[in-house]
C-alpha cells in the first residue's frame, strides 16, 4: 500500500494505518501506547501515534497489523521521508 493512501494524524516513521480502517479499536484495544482514535466529524479511524522501538516492540505491531481485519496497518520500510498531516 502506499503512503499516500496514509490517513491523517499518522506520525512520521515506519507504521502507518490507512485509507482501509473501519474504526473496530482492535488496535487501539491491544496497544493503546501506539495507537489511538481521530475523529472525523461523526466518524474516526486508528492512528499511530507513537512509532515502536526495534525488537519486542516492533514485533508487537507487527502481529497487531497481521490480525487487523481491513490490513489497514501497513509497513513502509524504513523511510521516513513523509510529513505528518
Amino acid at each position: 500500500m502506499a503512503r499516500e493512501n496514509a490517513l491523517p494524524g499518522n506520525i512520521i516513521g515506519k507504521y502507518y494505518v490507512n485509507h482501509h480502517c473501519i474504526d473496530c479499536g482492535n488496535c487501539r484495544n491491544s496497544a493503546p501506547l501506539f495507537f489511538s482514535r481521530r475523529k472525523n466529524g461523526a466518524d474516526g479511524h486508528s492512528i499511530v501515534h507513537k512509532q515502536p522501538a526495534l525488537g519486542p516492540e516492533e514485533n508487537w505491531i507487527e502481529e497487531i497489523a497481521k490480525e487487523c481485519p481491513t490490513e489497514a496497518i501497513q509497513d513502509d520500510g524504513e523511510s521516513e521521508s513523509w510529513k505528518s498531516t
